[in-house]
């Protein structure tokens, strides 16, 4: 009998461990199914390191409580000239695991406005876009050096 997860050759990967913050896309025939998953609550922040050349990583919010998308925080870049100096992007998809809405890390200061944290392609503020626990967020990056940052709920 099998029980577990396998992948086409039937190897078992039952051991396999999982990182915080890291997502698996998972296919299912039906909404019946349920994944659940268990551990300890991180008492620090949980950064995820970014693929760079522009390749999307799946990452999932690893704390057990909603957030949003401006707790969600960049990490590893410079300013040069009070500008970031790259683009990062976060798609957050739809129900069905497409389309969905993308939103750009900003890091700036233009004509007394500052921009920090999630705007779209126009500049409207997406800060306050909701991630529950186990969503996930496709997130292009030009570099290696940058991650994601997911805040701990636990009080400092």
């Amino acid at each position: 009998m099998y029980y577990g997860w396998y992948d086409e050759d039937m190897n078992e990967y039952n051991d396999l461990a999982l990182v915080p913050g890291e997502g698996l896309w998972v296919y299912s025939p039906s909404t019946d199914f349920q994944i659940q998953s268990a551990g300890a609550v991180p008492s620090t922040s949980i950064a995820v390191a970014l693929r760079g050349g522009n390749q999307a990583k799946l990452v999932v919010n690893p704390m057990p409580t909603t957030i949003t998308l401006g707790d969600v925080k960049v990490d590893g870049y410079a300013k040069a000239d009070g500008y970031a100096d790259f683009e990062i992007q976060a798609k957050q998809l739809d129900g069905y695991g497409r389309g969905g809405t993308t939103y750009f890390w900003s890091d700036f200061e233009e004509e007394g406005d500052v921009y920090y944290g999630w705007y779209d392609e126009d500049m409207n503020d997406y800060n306050d876009v909701e991630v529950a626990a186990g969503d996930s967020l496709w997130i292009y990056s030009p570099s290696t050096d940058y991650s994601v940052v997911f805040p701990t709920p636990l009080a400092d």
